[in-house]
């Protein structure tokens, strides 16, 4: 059950900056909706911007594909919405002439390649895929939505292709739909599994960092914006801000919670917590909450880490792990459940 916080924090997230359903002030940022209802403010700084790199010539590749794919495979909502939008230029591109037979559309075609099973990582990739690429739920054969990591998907996708080839006896061909900097979780479990599958894979966007001074920049100014604890000396405020604040309750300190999504918004918000740390002469008040000072108020810092690769990210980036929260789940509530986990 989720504690009340009584607004005793504040929130950063540190965000893709082409993400439909986060963009801060949208009318659909879920995160910002319900983690206002604890916290006196919940900002968001972008970190990462992507590139769809995925064309109609692609998706004519795909469905022209002989023999066929037999699955395909997504870890990331950003593959799918760069097939999505490949997939909408492609059909928007008019047919062939037919010399007067009647032939499938661009959109009966697609609609047919898309009866495929597609394994997803989590609830949030699955989702995505269900608003842009199925026009209704009864169309849609997705696999590994309760799964939340590659390494959890990775045994079924093994026993649908052991599967596949008992039934068919011909080798599962599996259309992995990645980015740029994908983690080799999968491709090197499949090539171990020593079962016979033959996996295409298709860099469908890049990811790069923002400037790490635009950033920090960025960051500096947010904490500007941030409230202190209040000074009101009301029982429910004064508990809440010894629980959530954990001690820090000071007139001039206030606590931020930080909040990352992934592995590569890491590595770009890592160096810019060190830089501020030094520029600020930052000092550690307690365990598992580091502090830094600017324009002479001391702000009081922990991290939030969706998924444990995010975590693992971060330690591997120098961040001392007693001041990462882990987030079970890769959405708000996930993100809730951290931070009321630790008030």
């Amino acid at each position: 059950m989720s504690l009340p916080l009584h607004k005793s924090s504040n929130v950063v997230l540190f965000r893709d900056s082409s993400s439909d359903d986060n963009n801060s002030g949208s009318a659909n940022d879920k995160y910002t909706e319900l983690l206002q209802k604890d916290h006196h403010s919940v900002q968001s700084i972008p970190v990462l911007e992507h590139e769809f790199l995925l064309t109609p010539t692609n998706i004519q590749q795909l469905v022209d594909a002989q023999p066929g794919y037999t699955a395909l495979l997504f870890t990331s909502k950003n593959s799918v919405k760069a097939l999505s939008k490949a997939a909408a230029q492609w059909i928007e591109q008019p047919d062939n002439c037919s010399n007067g037979t009647e032939t499938p559309t661009r959109k009966d075609v697609w609609a047919r390649f898309l009866q495929l099973p597609v394994f997803v990582v989590g609830k949030a990739t699955a989702s995505t895929c269900r608003s842009l690429l199925y026009s209704s739920e009864s169309t849609a054969d997705i696999r590994g939505e309760d799964t939340g990591k590659a390494t959890a998907m990775l045994p079924r996708i093994i026993e649908y292709c052991k599967t596949h080839f008992a039934q068919t006896g011909t080798v599962a061909r599996l259309l992995f739909l990645c980015g740029n900097q994908r983690r080799d979780t999968l491709p090197e479990g499949l090539c171990q599994s020593n079962h016979i599958i033959e996996l295409t894979e298709l860099v469908s966007y890049t990811t790069a960092g923002r400037p790490s001074d635009q950033v920090l920049n960025n960051l500096v100014a947010a904490l500007v914006k941030t409230e202190l604890p209040s000074s009101d000396s009301s029982s429910n405020s004064s508990v809440a801000q010894n629980t959530c604040a954990a001690g820090i309750n000071k007139a001039n300190h206030a606590l931020i919670w930080l909040v990352c999504f992934s592995p590569s918004g890491v590595r770009v918000v890592a160096p810019v917590l060190e830089a501020l740390t030094k520029q600020s002469k930052a000092l550690l008040l307690q365990p598992g909450i580091g502090c830094s000072d600017v324009a002479e108020i001391t702000y009081c810092y922990r991290i939030v880490a969706i998924g444990e690769t995010t975590f693992s990210e971060l330690v591997m980036q120098g961040v001392d792990s007693e001041l990462v929260v882990l987030a079970n789940e890769p959405n708000a509530q996930g993100v809730r459940n951290a931070i009321n986990s630790k008030c």
